[in-house]
């Protein structure tokens, strides 16, 4: 009888010792994420967040943990008219949106958990900080735009530009040049 409960006892603390690692590894790749993720109860109420959320949010994981995610994210009392959560509850599926924070842009991502009896039972919360690839997306835009407008210029051809109203939006020189109007609408 004593050697029995030598072995369940050591077996349960081989059990306790495996269950502490997993949830040190979960922990762990949870905190090497660079977005801010956060587990939300089906009622919006932080119930987890991960270390870039404390840093994304200049704030400690004990002052987000228990707090809803609009009052963190936008400080306010309800959710932003554009929050993702109340359409991902909606729709049943993944949502998202982007919108700026100050001088950040962040993508705000809601994915669905489901309980076995098909019940909403939390959310993730993911806040990604979008605004170097907006920066670039920007820059991209400018330089196409610049070289379609350098293009314009060296055609010898007469050429305009309207919008899908057929408003007039601007042509080149030589088109300017003939009918005496200035090439930018």
């Amino acid at each position: 009888a004593v050697l029995n409960q030598t072995l369940q006892f050591k077996e349960r603390r081989r059990a306790d010792e495996e269950v502490r690692l997993s949830a040190k590894q979960w922990q762990d790749t949870f905190d090497a994420v660079s977005d801010s993720v956060w587990l939300l109860d089906p009622d919006n109420r932080i119930l987890r967040c991960n270390k870039a959320s404390a840093s994304m949010f200049h704030l400690k994981a004990e002052e987000i943990v228990g707090r809803y995610c609009y009052e963190v994210v936008h400080g306010t009392a309800q959710p932003h008219p554009e929050c993702p959560v109340p359409r991902m509850k909606k729709s049943g599926h993944r949502e998202f949106t982007e919108f700026f924070l100050g001088d950040r842009c962040l993508m705000i991502t809601a994915d669905p958990l489901w309980g076995p009896d098909g019940s909403l039972t939390g959310i993730v919360h993911i806040a990604s900080d979008i605004t170097e690839r907006k920066r670039l997306e920007k820059e991209l835009a400018q330089a196409k735009d610049a070289q379609f407008r350098s293009l314009m210029e060296l055609l010898p051809a007469k050429v305009f530009l309207k919008d899908r109203n057929s408003v007039y939006l601007s042509c080149n020189k030589n088109y300017a040049r003939d009918l005496k109007i200035s090439p930018e609408g």
